[in-house]
């Protein structure tokens, strides 16, 4: 025979079936947003690459008046020596242990999100937006990515000083963004613990020059600081087909590291004739954004060899009208550079072959 339920029973059941098919519709509805979320990631990311592949070939249809042979873009050397850590477009000096990221607890079964910190994006405050502080491997991680009506983009990180969950002490930022080279930063501003205690409104730390084309990168800053408040203000440098300006991070972390005093990079630059001599004056392209500068104030020497981690015969540059002409007969350079901030690119203003 069959059991029947009574009333009561029926009605628990009912309830039960109810809650389980809410909760089903509740889990639906977030797993299409996330998939909404990251086709739209994807739209974008297609768009954008195809507008970049046409600049790049402008760009190389035009470069004609330029030796590209000249610089050294470290992120895609075929092959760098020496005493650094390399993180998407950036080389930095080396770290000597794994860094602390200040919102992730590290655990045996991977990383935790601390979640005491409130991130908003113009002004709007989500849980989408939180995301970007949250480490990359965490399980249902949302994705922070929209769409907006206006270029100009802050972005705000505001720590709940009332939960610290340990300390939020940092020298490192490490921004990786969905549209790599697509937006600008104009100004980034840092406010320790300390400030939000004395009701400071002055930043602890700025950086007001633009940094362009911002690709997966890390900045340094000039110290630690324990953070309370971090502003960034963008450009966004791209519109798409609707329109609007799509701006997203996968990540924003907040590193506290420790680095070797004794980081360096070496890279090779090869031409197809001898070498005669090499300017002193260098660009440099690194977290500080474009400039010129020289070997000697970068850290920069050269040297004709470099076997078995020895680097030999140095090389001195040229400055002004006074050319140290190369006395051995040589097609290659092997340039080191001590490391003291993020750099991405290098390049000598003369290079003079015979």
């Amino acid at each position: 025979m069959i059991p029947k339920m009574n009333s009561k029973e029926l009605s628990e059941a009912l309830s039960t079936s109810q809650t389980s098919i809410s909760k089903i519709e509740s889990d639906m509805n977030l797993v299409k947003r996330d998939l909404t979320n990251k086709l739209e990631v994807i739209k974008n990311e297609q768009e954008y690459a195809m507008q970049e592949l046409l600049n790049i070939s402008e760009l190389l249809n035009g470069a004609t008046s330029k030796d590209l042979k000249n610089r050294i873009v470290y992120a895609r050397q075929a092959s760098l020596a020496g005493v650094y850590d390399i993180y998407g477009s950036t080389v930095h000096p080396k770290f000597v242990r794994d860094p602390n990221n200040i919102f992730n607890f590290v655990t045996s079964m991977g990383p935790v999100f601390k979640n005491n910190a409130n991130v908003r994006i113009n002004d709007a405050i989500s849980d989408k937006h939180r995301a970007i502080l949250m480490h990359d491997s965490i399980e249902g991680k949302l994705v922070a990515f929209d769409e907006y009506d206006t270029a100009n983009i802050k972005v705000e990180v505001e720590v709940n000083v009332g939960d610290m969950l340990g300390d939020t002490n940092f020298n490192m930022i490490e921004i990786a963004p969905y549209l790599p080279g697509s937006f600008t930063i104009n100004s980034i501003d840092v406010y320790k613990v300390q400030s939000y205690l004395t009701q400071s409104t002055l930043p602890d730390y700025s950086i007001l020059f633009p940094i362009d084309k911002v690709g997966a990168c890390r900045i340094m800053m000039d110290q630690k600081y324990s953070l309370y408040k971090f502003v960034m203000n963008v450009t966004v440098n791209y519109k798409n087909r609707n329109g609007k300006y799509p701006f997203g991070l996968r990540h924003l972390y907040f590193y506290n590291a420790e680095f070797d005093p004794n980081s360096h990079v070496i890279a090779k630059i090869e031409k197809s004739k001898l070498i005669d001599w090499v300017s002193e004056d260098v660009v440099v392209r690194d977290q500080m954004g474009l400039r010129v500068s020289t070997c000697t104030s970068q850290g920069v020497k050269l040297f004709m060899a470099y076997d078995g981690n020895l680097l030999q015969y140095e090389i001195a540059t040229s400055k002004g009208l006074a050319e140290n002409i190369i006395a051995r007969n040589t097609k290659e350079l092997y340039v080191k550079k001590l490391l003291a901030n993020c750099v991405i690119s290098l390049e000598f203003n003369t290079i003079s072959s015979r």
